[in-house]
């Protein structure tokens, strides 16, 4: 679908494509992974990754919130051998690592080995969470991306791991502490539809982003996140016209997001709603 949409065959969103996560045997996500367990296995299924013509590596470094009998958020699964070695070898073949990290010893061990984007980063511990200021200039200063998948879960009063105010807190804490936000909503699980993209720019503004600082984290941001800076996530010559228009002004009515009036993909029109 990715290389159908690139070559004009038919209409539809840039596409940066992961394969199946790796993680662990019988660990995170199990069911829908490949699990492997020493540093030859994790080489040989990034290089297979590769072949595939996947973009990006995803790994599950730490337990999540799926499963909550013998799932560990807060513990890391792989050791730094094995996750330098996944890291190299996807980095070799020209493709980069999200890694899936909610503990602070996993965000910690994903930042010693070089990944390029934190996914989640809840900063739990086995008593909680506890923001790790050192750790998060440490991945501002490493330039990792972090996106910590907002969706219309983190407005109620209390999330897997924390309370609302508590993980809102964190958004801000990270920001203040210059490490760069992408919006994500890890659509597909339980409520979160994969529509919801709007969630995540509502999220950053009720933790203190205003609109502006949240489309850029959905887009300038966003397209760092993926590899593509300097090819789509800005209004400036020589960027490719990937482009939405709205009724309104959204620094004031952040719900006009919520129903383009057009749609513009590599400068072709794919969808307009006449008046």
């Amino acid at each position: 679908m990715r290389d159908a949409i690139s070559a004009g065959e038919v209409p539809g969103p840039r596409i940066v494509a992961a394969d199946a996560p790796i993680t662990i045997t019988g660990g995170h996500c199990w069911y829908m992974s490949d699990q492997c367990d020493t540093e030859a296995e994790v080489a040989a299924s990034v290089r297979a990754h590769a072949e595939g013509g996947a973009d990006v590596v995803k790994v599950m470094l730490t337990g999540g919130f799926l499963h909550p009998e013998g799932d560990t958020p807060h513990r890391p699964v792989y050791d730094e051998p094995v996750l330098r070695a996944l890291v190299g070898q996807a980095h070799e073949g020209g493709m980069r690592v999200a890694v899936h990290a909610h503990g602070v010893d996993g965000i910690r061990r994903a930042v010693d080995a070089g990944v390029d984007t934190v996914e989640h980063c809840t900063m739990t511990t086995r008593g909680g969470v506890r923001y790790d200021a050192a750790l998060a200039r440490r991945i501002a200063e490493a330039g990792i991306v972090v996106v910590p998948t907002l969706n219309r879960r983190w407005l109620d009063d209390d999330l897997p791991w924390t309370t609302r105010d508590v993980a809102l807190d964190v958004l801000r804490r990270l920001r203040e502490d210059g490490v760069r936000l992408a919006v994500g909503t890890d659509c597909g699980i339980d409520g979160v539809g994969h529509a919801d993209h709007l969630w995540g720019l509502r999220t950053l503004v009720a933790s203190g982003m205003t609109p502006s600082q949240a489309f850029a984290a959905a887009t300038e941001t966003g397209a760092e996140a993926c590899g593509l800076s300097g090819e789509v996530g800005r209004l400036e010559p020589g960027s490719s016209a990937d482009l939405i228009a709205v009724r309104a002004d959204p620094r004031y009515d952040l719900d006009a997001l919520a129903e383009p009036a057009a749609v513009m993909t590599r400068g072709a029109l794919v969808h307009e709603v006449r008046p």
